[in-house]
């Protein structure tokens, strides 16, 4: 049987079509050497608090909001976790996490950026005095800090300050109450400046802090 010029390229065609098709399927039989192992019998973060979760409504992106993020950790059983937010206090929206997800602790707190006043006593101070006692924790100065602005914006920009020629501000003080329950949490990119280092007794670890008794 005569095979015409068209028909022998359309069966060459499918010939390599079909063994593009069986070199894919060989390459993921290969790749599948078994299922995942299961998951442990105990959660990992069971009893866990999370210093630091950042949800949505945020003016940066992210993933999961307050309610989401609270029920995945509930699910998980966790203990709590804290809301942080540059640019707005989260004692409000802790509280109103923990209503919609009972049987885990969520709280908030403040980072002292320059949407909040920056180095601002009032600010952690009505924080702190929010309906629902949610307020926890006192962030100093990430993005608007002095470091973080020299360091990733422009060299000859200034950012807040905490400890000015190695002299920790009377308002920082006054940010950082010891009065019960009010826990202080410190960022690399405000303590650790030029005038304050981890050697200067004055620095306070960003992993170092008081947490709510």
């Amino acid at each position: 049987m005569k095979i015409h010029h068209r028909e022998r390229s359309t069966v060459y065609t499918l010939r390599m079509l079909a063994a593009g098709l069986a070199l894919c399927a060989s390459g993921f039989a290969f790749s599948q050497v078994g299922f995942p192992p299961p998951p442990p019998k105990v959660s990992p973060a069971a009893g866990v608090i999370d210093m630091h979760v950042h949800p949505d409504p945020d003016v940066f992106g992210r993933s999961l909001t307050d309610v989401e993020m609270a029920t995945i950790a509930r699910r998980k059983g966790m203990r709590g976790i804290v809301l942080k937010n540059h640019v707005v206090t989260t004692a409000d929206r802790a509280a109103l996490a923990m209503q919609q997800v009972p049987g885990i602790d969520v709280w908030g707190g403040i980072v002292l950026n320059s949407s909040v006043g920056g180095i601002n006593p009032a600010a952690v101070e009505w924080m702190h005095r929010m309906s629902g006692g949610r307020g926890k924790m006192v962030w100093l100065p990430t993005f608007d800090s002095d470091k973080h602005v020299k360091t990733l914006v422009d060299k000859s920009k200034s950012g807040l300050l905490v400890a000015p020629n190695g002299q920790v501000t009377p308002q920082m003080v006054q940010a950082l109450p010891s009065y019960g329950g009010c826990a202080r949490c410190h960022d690399s990119r405000a303590a650790a400046t030029p005038e304050l280092s981890p050697g200067d007794p004055n620095f306070v670890d960003p992993v170092d802090g008081l947490f709510a008794r």
